[in-house]
């Protein structure tokens, strides 16, 4: 009877134990399920890409003017439907004026800035897809769309009022399109992604290095659509369409009330002067073959083990893993004809032309690294969540404080604090072209104080003739004279010397900030 007993309860105890560990094994599957489908759901994935990038974009955002003179125009000049440096940038700047117009929160430095943010984080998303395109894990897309959003160089230019993001974003939806057109030879994709790569003709000229590359890829999956009448009738559609954009610039040119017009474009031959890079053709194919191979590629080199840390070798081996050979030679034409034409480009923001070269660098990184995920440490989940989640995480925190702008907020309270020293009917002579489009943010953009002017194109003869005969000087990004009988301020200590020579008092009126005037005769 005892005997019976204690094997009843032994049994009933083995039952116990047999029915919790089916249990703790169902609630692990459930759990690894659970995982994978949320990462596998595209949607999902999506949203929380934004949430990440923008929290993070957000924390780090150049809260108002500062980092660059460029960033500043870029900031006004959208909102002023003005025209900027060559070659004009219509399209960022029709896109800048909508956004900070109807935008409703934050100052207009901010929303420009938050701009920038907005094309980054959409930029990654299209990665993300086109990454679903090439049959990489949603997993490994989400990591390394991640990843491609904390590179430094992306990081830095979707916090500042830039071209840089919304060209990257043209260059991932033009992929994107290409390689679903590729896929599945719907005519509407291919439609989408022509006129796209028109448009983004708008933005900025670099995008002529990606032609080859398209034109490789329509002639391996389609050679027909080279005498398809319907294909044909709609490129040139769409390059007429982004042709026209730049009619933007005579436009703003010709009307009296443009407030900021730094490129000037009067009549055909100024225009193409301008679009043919006519103003930089000494910079470009400015190195020798030497140079080429030991500078240019080893500081190339160097820029992008910057951006990619240890995984460089990944993006190699996903190289080889990519076995579609039209696609894996459509993005090594991408990646090539950039990188050629910025290897012998001679400026020093080079790293910012390399964006594309990044982008493309991800997708071979996230094939690589959806090979090792396939080869390496298969049953478990957390392990490999771990590894992969870990990459984002450290390209995070590397670049956190190299790119952070958040507390950059030193140059705008000096420009007020310099504002609100000279007053209203005040003339400041800038020191530089950075201080220039610092002022100009506050005073064109902003409508800061009450005739207060800026010149720009410092000449010692000029400001004689303004103060001494009451001659008035031209003011030729603003296109009007300065008025006669305002105050004149100076900021260079070069120009303050210049002045002094010339027989002008100059009288300190906060630091490094002197008034001109002339001595009185007694």
């Amino acid at each position: 009877m005892i005997m019976t007993c204690a094997k009843t309860m032994c049994a009933r105890r083995m039952n116990v134990l047999r029915d919790l560990s089916s249990s703790i094994l169902a609630n692990r599957i459930y759990a690894e399920q659970t995982l994978r489908n949320l990462f596998s759901n595209s949607f999902f994935s999506s949203v929380l890409l934004i949430l990440i990038l923008g929290a993070v974009y957000m924390a780090t955002l150049l809260p108002g003017v500062g980092y660059s003179g460029d960033t500043a125009k870029f900031q006004f000049v959208g909102r002023v439907l003005g025209t900027p440096h060559a070659t004009g940038y219509p399209t960022y700047i029709i896109l800048n004026y909508f956004f900070t117009t109807f935008f409703p929160i934050g100052s207009l430095a901010y929303k420009a800035n938050l701009l920038s943010a907005i094309f980054s984080i959409v930029s990654c998303i299209f990665l993300f897809r086109v990454l679903n395109l090439l049959g990489v894990t949603k997993t490994v897309a989400s990591i390394t769309s991640l990843t491609f959003g904390f590179t430094s160089t992306l990081w830095s230019q979707s916090i500042v009022a830039e071209v840089y993001t919304l060209h990257i974003l043209f260059m991932s939806t033009v992929v994107y399109f290409f390689l679903k057109w590729n896929k599945t030879r719907e005519d509407r994709d291919f439609f989408v992604a022509s006129a796209l790569y028109a448009l983004s003709f708008g933005n900025h000229l670099m995008t002529i290095a990606f032609l080859p590359a398209i034109i490789f890829l329509v002639w391996a999956a389609e050679k027909g659509a080279f005498t398809d009448v319907r294909k044909i009738v709609w490129a040139v559609l769409s390059i007429i369409l982004g042709a026209l954009q730049y009619s933007y610039l005579f436009w703003r040119f010709y009307d009296p009330n443009t407030s900021y017009l730094e490129m000037k474009t009067p009549n055909l031959e100024t225009f193409l002067w301008y679009m043919t890079g006519a103003q930089f053709r000494s910079q470009m194919f400015f190195f020798s073959i030497t140079q080429i191979v030991f500078e240019r590629i080893p500081f190339f080199v160097s820029l992008f083990l910057r951006e990619y840390l240890f995984l460089l070798p990944v993006a190699v081996l996903g190289v080889v893993r990519l076995k579609n050979k039209t696609i894996n030679i459509f993005l090594l034409f991408s990646f090539l004809g950039n990188i050629f034409f910025a290897i012998n480009y001679n400026i020093p923001d080079i790293p910012v032309y390399l964006l594309p070269n990044y982008f493309i660098v991800a997708i071979y990184l996230a094939a690589g690294l959806d090979l090792i995920k396939t080869a390496a440490v298969r049953n478990n989940i957390a392990l490999k969540s771990i590894l992969l989640i870990s990459i984002p995480l450290i390209s995070c925190a590397v670049n956190y404080v190299r790119v952070d702008q958040h507390n950059n907020v030193a140059v705008a309270k000096e420009i007020e604090a310099i504002l609100e020293t000279v007053g209203d009917n005040s003339i400041i002579i800038s020191p530089n072209y950075t201080y220039s489009e610092y002022f100009w943010y506050y005073l064109i953009g902003e409508g800061f104080g009450n005739n207060v002017y800026v010149m720009h194109h410092f000449s010692t003869e000029a400001i004689k003739s303004y103060i001494c005969e009451n001659k008035s000087f031209y003011l030729p990004e603003q296109r009007m004279n300065a008025p006669i009988g305002s105050k004149v301020y100076c900021i260079n200590p070069e120009h303050k010397s210049a002045l002094e020579k010339a027989g002008f008092m100059l009288t300190e009126v906060r630091r490094n900030l002197y008034r001109v005037d002339v001595y009185e005769v007694e």
